[in-house]
């Protein structure tokens, strides 16, 4: 959360001299308009303005073709009078907020509408010459097309945009604007929710470690020490420094997890873990669980049926296919060298329930996999490959 409260300060620096405030904003066929005067030449301090209706701002959701694809966009006209500019050269700054709840930044993933390095929306027009010194735009004209699909909201769901317009002269003296609010439902995370969705999702793969140390019964140190250097990893903050509250959070999930296993069986703590962790549908965050279950299983140097067994069941109710959990398998044995205690069907991902074309398949694929390894400069991953070249020859004989 410390990279948001950096942006929010960012933004806030950077913008207050130039914040307005805001009229209430009227909708019509989804475009808002707003309106004011503000010259900064009385101005006596940043809540000081004065405001008409000479100079407005409208605001709608619409859709504009880039290329070959129509894309969601916010279109930015304005309208009226600018006057009392002492240089026909002007340039222009839009900016936009969320402002749903509290005010908070959009964001943006293209460096053309960011403020500085912040990642705050901002985008600001090269210098342009207006015909007089005192013009008006008797029409509504549009400054502005911003694709959706460039911001970042703090949040998913219907969101109220604020759109801020502020023209200036070539030496920056801020000499009119106006704001106003355009709504738009936002069908994705925001970055608020993927912080959250990350702090959670970390709490649950410690969750899932600990089930899968304690699952023989016996959690070992080699496995606390693989648990406990996954944690420290997750606990630093933006700074790089370690948050002793957020270890302090996970040690808790930890001693949680080891009591909850004595009075629940580990399918129950198992299922509702699996649940919340499958519900984030993040790839990324079922990859690193994985990954780091294995690396947990074969601590001590082996990875036998009942190991592999117990985090495929686990990777299967977290919803990663077969296929890429599969995946992840060789790459943790062939990097490792771990000696390997499964069944051979098993591990290579052939199983009873597939049929015998289906099997042959299968091998094919594994043989092909596994015979351009045994070339490979790393020993043992062409110790690892002869072996899984073994168990395939030994498959095939089978069928």
């Amino acid at each position: 959360m410390e990279i948001l409260l950096i942006i929010g300060v960012i933004w806030f620096i950077r913008w207050v001299l130039m914040q307005l405030g805001s009229d209430e904003s009227s909708s019509a066929y989804r475009e808002s308009s707003g309106s004011s005067n503000y010259n900064t030449s009385n101005q006596t301090n940043s809540n000081t303005s004065s405001y008409d209706d000479s100079f407005q701002v409208f605001a709608s959701i619409g859709e504009k073709r880039f290329g070959e694809d129509d894309y969601d966009v916010i279109f930015v006209r304005v309208k009226g009078r600018l006057n009392n500019f002492a240089t026909k050269r002007i340039k222009t700054l839009v900016l936009l907020s969320d402002t749903s709840k509290e005010r908070l930044p959009i964001l943006s993933t293209l460096d053309i509408f960011q403020v500085g390095d912040s990642g705050a929306f901002g985008y600001q027009t090269d210098i342009q010459e207006l015909p007089y010194t005192d013009a008006v735009f008797s029409k509504k004209h549009e400054i502005l097309s911003i694709p959706i699909e460039a911001l970042i909201f703090p949040k998913k769901g219907k969101r109220k945009i604020e759109v801020k317009v502020i023209v200036a002269d070539e030496f920056n003296n801020v000499q009119v604007g106006a704001t106003t609010e355009v709504y738009y439902q936002n069908h994705n995370k925001g970055y608020i929710d993927l912080s959250e969705d990350r702090d959670t999702s970390d709490e649950l793969i410690i969750r899932l470690a600990v089930l899968v140390a304690g699952a023989d019964d016996a959690i070992s140190k080699p496995e606390v020490d693989e648990i406990q250097e996954y944690k420290r990893m997750i606990s630093y903050d933006s700074d790089g420094e370690l948050d002793d509250a957020r270890m302090d959070k996970l040690d808790a999930i930890i001693r949680d997890t080891v009591i909850s296993m004595t009075t629940k069986s580990i399918e129950e703590n198992l299922e509702k873990t699996c649940k919340k962790l499958k519900s984030i549908n993040d790839l990324d965050v079922l990859y690193e669980a994985v990954s780091l279950l294995l690396r947990i299983a074969a601590v001590d140097g082996e990875f036998d049926k009942k190991e592999h067994d117990f985090i495929k069941k686990i990777a299967e109710k977290v919803g990663l296919e077969d296929k890429l959990y599969q995946k992840l398998v060789d790459k943790h044995i062939a990097l490792s060298g771990v000696n390997i205690r499964v069944e051979n069907a098993s591990l290579i991902g052939v199983d009873d329930g597939m049929s015998d074309d289906e099997k042959r398949k299968k091998l094919r694929e594994e043989y092909k996999k596994w015979s351009q390894r045994v070339t490979h400069n790393d020993e043992n991953i062409r110790k690892q490959a002869s072996e899984m070249l073994e168990k395939i020859a030994l498959e095939r004989a089978k069928l």
